[in-house]
């Protein structure tokens, strides 16, 4: 196939681009006395011409032999790709994401748009998302005017919410398309989330009704409702607070609208979810998502807040304290991060500690190394 040609060229002229550069590195190291003086070779490391030549010669020849293995590996792929069954396709796609062959992913976007199973596309936009490949933005506007299966197209609207991917005007057209279907319900929200997260100017009217249209089914409105707070913008937040802070109003919606008050980023949330996060007879799940919506705000004053609901005894407070430190990246809670990581006696406290550090770049390996050492 021609771009597995391509990809062989190019892997090919990549690979001697540094091998010349190695090679003339050397030579500039061997002329320099200054660079002699630091490192000197000592006689057993001088290689003879000849031998020089024939190391040169095996590393090209391996080199040679790693991209012919990788251009059959690929043409395998294709062939599967093109010919197999879907449990084929599927097995092909895995092994794809667990190789992490960016080679392949080349591949993956032409076979999805005539794959006829929806469980192979889905797993396509899985590989997307862990290897992080947003790829070009005609594949996904295609996908949105194109598909017609409805878990196909909620996979693809979360890829863009968690990348970012710039196709807001193809996803609002796509909900817009669905929006009377009932059966897109989970689309739907899924399309007004990622709408949010890209700040889409055209949708903001439809989601701001989508909220606050009391008859909507409940997962749209708390879908509508946090995407509202993903715009960031502040005007925003007297809406959000109403919900929240509407006695009447569902126990979800107000859950969702804590949250969203977080997601807006802005200081003034402090003020708001603070009284809730601390007070214990709050419902619990808007207590909880009061706290998570501390962490996106990520101000330094939460540290003390937060420290402090750590050492409470309900063990799911615990956690989603730790969880918004860990989000805040706060260096200044390391010390009793630390001691949940090791103390708590709740497993799910002391893993999530752990991931919380490990998001400050500790090295928390070492930790555990360096406590059993003291003991």
């Amino acid at each position: 196939m021609k771009y597995i040609s391509l990809l062989l060229m190019s892997f090919l002229l990549v690979t001697n681009h540094y091998a010349q550069e190695e090679a003339v590195e050397g030579v500039e190291a061997a002329e320099t006395p200054e660079m002699i003086a630091e490192d000197p070779v000592t006689p057993e490391e001088t290689m003879t011409p000849e031998e020089q030549a024939a190391a040169d010669e095996k590393a090209a020849a391996d080199i040679a032999a790693a991209a012919e293995m990788e251009t059959k590996k690929l043409e395998q792929w294709a062939e599967t790709m093109q010919y197999g069954i879907s449990d084929q396709r599927l097995a092909t796609v895995k092994r794809i994401r667990i190789d992490k062959s960016t080679n392949a992913l080349a591949l993956l976007e032409e076979s999805f748009p005539e794959d006829g199973s929806s469980t192979v596309k889905e797993e396509i936009i899985y590989t997307f998302i862990d290897m992080e490949h947003s790829g070009n933005t005609p594949f996904w506007d295609t996908l949105f005017a194109n598909e017609k299966n409805l878990i196909v197209l909620q996979r693809a609207a979360y890829a863009v919410e968690l990348m970012d991917i710039p196709v807001a005007p193809s996803v609002f057209t796509a909900l817009s398309n669905n929006m009377a279907d009932p059966k897109a319900m989970r689309f739907n929200a899924s399309a007004v989330q990622a709408l949010g997260k890209l700040k889409a100017p055209e949708a903001l009217p439809m989601i701001t009704e989508l909220a606050t249209n009391i008859t909507n089914h409940q997962d749209l409105r708390s879908a509508s409702v946090v995407a509202l707070g993903m715009y960031q913008d502040e005007t925003l937040i007297p809406l959000l607070q109403g919900f929240l802070t509407n006695t009447i109003e569902s126990r979800i919606i107000r859950r969702y609208a804590a949250l969203a008050i977080g997601r807006t980023e802005n200081p003034i949330a402090i003020t708001i979810l603070s009284p809730i996060a601390t007070d214990e007879q709050e419902e619990q799940t808007v207590r909880l998502n009061s706290i998570a919506g501390l962490g996106y705000v990520g101000d330094e004053e939460l540290l003390p807040i937060l420290e402090q609901l750590t050492k409470s005894d309900n063990t799911a407070i615990r956690t989603e304290s730790i969880k918004s430190l860990g989000r805040m990246k706060a260096v200044g809670a390391q010390d009793i991060l630390e001691y949940k990581a090791f103390n708590d006696p709740e497993a799910i406290v002391r893993r999530e500690a752990k991931k919380a550090l490990q998001e400050m770049d500790v090295d928390v390996d070492a930790l555990e190394q360096e406590r059993k050492d003291n003991r």
